[in-house]
């Protein structure tokens, strides 16, 4: 399984591992320790990762909810759309047309 990013909402980079997002916690060192997004909702999250390097070395998967599987989709789409927003002079209307927007739909 690879290590993916996401920009989120204030932008800045989510681990996406397992179908989680992670926010960045701390970093001692070489170890980058991660949290779930959730861990300050209403029923903290206690979903951890650590990497070193792009290697991930402990992964509790103690979630209390579901993954954020169709919530990383909507990211990345909309990451792809600001993208091209910037390096392209094309219409909102065409960058829409060439990317994949059908999970906007259901």
């Amino acid at each position: 399984m690879s290590l993916r990013f996401v920009k989120g909402q204030r932008n800045k980079n989510h681990l996406v591992w397992d179908g989680f997002r992670y926010q960045m916690d701390k970093k001692i060192k070489e170890k980058c320790y991660f949290r779930c997004v959730l861990v300050k909702s209403s029923a903290p999250c206690p979903g951890k990762v650590h990497l070193i390097g792009e290697k991930v070395v402990f992964d509790n998967k103690n979630h209390n909810h579901a993954p954020h599987v169709a919530e990383i989709e909507v990211k990345e789409k909309m990451q792809q759309i600001k993208e091209r927003s910037k390096t392209t002079c094309e219409t909102p209307s065409q960058i829409i047309s060439t990317i994949d927007v059908s999970i906007f739909l259901i």
